[in-house]
This record gives C-alpha cells, structure tokens and sequence, in this order.
C-alpha cells in the first residue's frame, strides 16, 4: 500500500538572542505522531495475515524558515509487503482509531507501541519479531519479579472468557514468553521455524489487541505502569464498559471488527 500522509505540528518560532536568527520548537513529537498513525492502521486492520504499514518518506516544511531535507528509510529492509486494498469500512474505522488514539495519554504504552510496530513491520527474523513482541508484553504487565506468570496471566485475564479458554490461553502464552526467553539466552532451539514464525504472530497479534483493550474498554489502566496494571487486572473482577464514542462501539459495518 501507498499512502501520503500530511500530519501538522504546533510549533513556536523566536527570534535569537543576536536579533537576527530563529530558533523553534515544538510540543509535538513527529515520529510518535507517525507512530500513533500506525498504530491506528494495526488497531483497524483485522485480517488473519495483517497488512504492513511503514514510514519511508518524509519532508518536514515550516512556513517562514522553508523546508527540510527529506529523509527516506529503504523499505527493502523492512518486513515483507504485499499490494492490499482497503475496504471503505476499514478505512473508516482506521480514521476513527486516528481520532482515539490522537486523544489518548499513551506516555506509558510507548515502548510497548514501538516494540509492537517494530516486530510487525521491521523485523524480517521471526525470532526478532518473537523477542520485540514480547518485550512489548513485558512492558505492558512486566514486573521485576515473577515475569512469566504476571505477564501470561495478566494477557490471559484480560483478552480471554473466564474457563477453559483463559487457562489454554495462559498456557500458550506461557510457553511463547519461554521460547522468546531461551531465543535470548543462546539456548538451543527446539522449535521449528514454522513454530517461531506462528509464536511471533501470537504474540504480535496479543500486544495489538491489549493496546485495543486499553484503549477501548480499560482507559484507566493507561496511566499505570506496567506492575501496578497486571495486579490490578489480576486482582480485580471488572465489567468492561465500551462508550458509545470509541470505535470499538460503532455499529455493524461501521466498526474495527
């Protein structure tokens, strides 16, 4: 896919201490905002085999100074793509996770954001994408002591049914955070790389749906960090409530699902 994206920026210009050069800033980040217009895409986009959206161009112009070098990041070392057409729905629901997650306080969920977009769409190893990807859950529940079963629990707990499904869920989970673990450690793999390829997406495939959660059912667990929101949602029995605003409640046909 081909997109041009223009994205606007609030930004102070002064004037030097010399009177005569100009100095200026911004509130705004510009690879976070690109960041957060990607993630919207991954967060929209519900398909088995998820499109790929990547940042290869661009050229930042500021009125009164001119425009910058343009800086360009070479695709060919970025995931595999495949041409995609979106539908109309979801290219609506991809503006409406625009509008949600433009909004939101995503100060706490930036490495899981970053890790998650990098296992998805830049990482060409699967055992990469599996390390990145889990990090990401780390980062989301992770704790400095029993990592494993606050991380695969807390994943559990909070995308699956109570039952049978959330302790199958637990356990796969479980197993993945211990492949990723013996990847990183230098242990000899036994899993194939069918395996590792089909754990990475898992993987990927649950960081993306936590942050969807948290964005659409859980914003009170945005503002903790990630020990205090794996024992909240560990400890507590919650009711999820969708507003009516969120894509997430948007009727049939309407909606990201």
């Amino acid at each position: 896919m081909i997109f041009e994206t223009r994205i606007e920026m609030k930004m102070k210009i002064s004037r030097g201490a010399d009177q005569m050069s100009w100095s200026t800033s911004t509130r705004d980040d510009l690879p976070e905002l690109i960041n957060r217009v990607r993630l919207a895409f991954a967060l929209a986009i519900r398909r088995e085999a998820r499109p790929v959206l990547i940042s290869t161009w661009q050229k930042v112009i500021m009125p009164l100074i001119g425009s910058g070098v343009p800086s360009y990041s070479d695709p060919q070392f970025m995931v595999s793509r495949v041409p995609t057409r979106l539908s109309l729905d979801e290219i609506a629901s991809w503006k409406s996770w625009i509008d949600a997650v433009m909004a939101a306080d995503l100060s706490h969920l930036n490495l899981a954001i970053t890790r998650t977009l990098r296992a998805q769409t830049e990482r060409r190893d699967h055992s990469d994408a599996l390390v990145d990807a889990v990090i990401a859950w780390e980062s989301l529940f992770g704790a400095i002591t029993e990592s494993t079963l606050r991380v695969s629990a807390s994943l559990a707990r909070l995308l699956h049914a109570a039952g049978a499904e959330r302790e199958q869920a637990r356990s796969r989970y479980t197993k993945i955070y211990e492949r990723r673990s013996k990847i990183v450690h230098g242990a000899r793999a036994k899993a194939t790389a069918e395996q590792i390829d089909q754990d990475s997406r898992t993987a990927i495939d649950a960081a993306i749906e936590v942050i969807r959660t948290l964005l659409a059912m859980r914003p009170d667990l945005l503002p903790l960090e990630s020990a205090e929101r794996s024992t909240r949602i560990l400890m507590e029995d919650h009711q999820f409530v969708v507003s009516e605003e969120h894509p997430s409640a948007l009727p049939a046909g309407e909606s990201p699902d």
